[in-house]
């Protein structure tokens, strides 16, 4: 259970870091330091002046330790585990330490940035991982930037292929790889943006049906996210290295080696709203996972400036409404309803031999 959301999660962290680097390629910027010191103390003989009278706090100290000590070997404590409590910090002759620090901050908004293909399987002993391979290029770009208007304006053609009729009729199993958005063109050429999204769900009982929906839902939501993101992304990336090494002799002749690397990486993208309208769903498909055998319900949604027309028409038809018009008149002056080609829902609209 759970393994459809964590490779959907996999394959958005998979797109936010390709997306990293072109993110770095147009705008980054890097602060960088280093430091290295060395300390040498060796003492020959003892100094005189540095012997002083011990105070009656350290006689008393040394009572306590002494009686502490007859305690704890009484209750079980070994020797050596009581004389490494009384080990006395060692004193160091010389030490050499190195340090550091790298950053790197990028921060910009991609658009147009299109998915070219997807990877997922087994690696080795590595687990299961997604790799994903993105395009950047000006006509994306341009159609990113078409889509972002709102207005009905030409697009840019591309090669004529009948990519709705592939889609609708691709195997459901085959679909299982196919995540985020990708740029295709319908059989006139023109360009359309197809996302894909996924979700899992649990069969048996008497709400599988509800799940199925519901499923649905969810995964139309990710594939018009995948689209909203191939249209823009604010996004900021900082990470961050930072290196400590430390070399210490002691004056009993011993040596201690410390050494710690840190890593940390932050890939944002900021919140942002978008106007979505033209997006239609083209099919919806449920299939099994090969792997798991866990059941999965997709969705495939896609944006056309043809898709932007229908919508914007459909908007402006509802501004005035002439079945509405015609309801207030009737109720106005009673007309009969069968004058004006008007009928109630009371009327029988259909013969009997209307063919369905």
């Amino acid at each position: 259970p759970g393994f459809t959301e964590s490779r959907k999660n996999a394959y958005g962290n998979a797109e936010l870091t390709a997306k990293m680097e072109i993110v770095r390629m147009m705008n980054e910027t890097m602060t960088s330091g280093r430091s290295s010191s060395v300390f040498e103390d060796i003492i020959t003989g003892e100094d005189p002046d540095a012997k002083e009278k011990a105070s009656k706090l350290d006689k008393a100290s040394k009572i306590v330790d002494k009686s502490l000590d007859k305690a704890l070997s009484f209750l079980g404590v070994s020797d050596s585990e009581i004389n490494d409590m009384n080990e006395d910090k060692k004193k160091a002759t010389f030490q050499q330490t190195f340090n550091s620090y790298s950053r790197s901050l990028a921060a910009a908004a991609v658009k147009g940035c299109g998915v070219v293909a997807t990877s997922e399987g087994k690696a080795g002993n590595s687990g299961y991982q997604m790799a994903v391979l993105m395009k950047y290029a000006p006509e994306l770009r341009k159609l990113s930037a078409i889509f972002s208007s709102g207005k009905i304006m030409p697009v840019p053609s591309g090669k004529a292929k009948n990519s709705l009729d592939k889609l609708n009729s691709i195997p459901a199993e085959k679909l299982i790889s196919n995540h985020g958005s990708r740029l295709m063109y319908d059989k006139d050429g023109a360009p359309m943006v197809v996302g894909f999204g996924q979700r899992s769900y649990e069969t048996g009982g008497r709400r599988e049906a509800s799940k199925v929906s519901a499923a649905h839902s969810k995964a139309a939501m990710d594939a018009k996210t995948a689209i909203k993101n191939f249209v823009a992304e604010d996004m900021t990336v900082d990470e961050m290295v930072e290196s400590a090494e430390k070399l210490t002799e002691y004056d009993d002749g011993q040596e201690n080696y410390f050494s710690q690397e840190k890593w940390s990486r932050s890939i944002k993208s900021k919140e942002t709203t978008l106007n979505m309208d033209g997006i239609m769903t083209l099919r919806k498909w449920r299939a099994k996972h090969p792997l798991t055998n866990e059941h999965i319900a997709g969705v495939i949604v896609y944006w056309s400036m043809e898709n932007r027309k229908t919508a914007k028409g459909m908007k402006k038809d509802s501004e005035f409404d002439q079945t509405d018009d015609l309801i207030e008149n009737k109720k106005k002056t009673k007309i009969d309803p069968t004058k004006d080609g008007y009928m109630d829902d009371s009327d029988n609209f259909f013969d009997d031999d209307d063919d369905f």
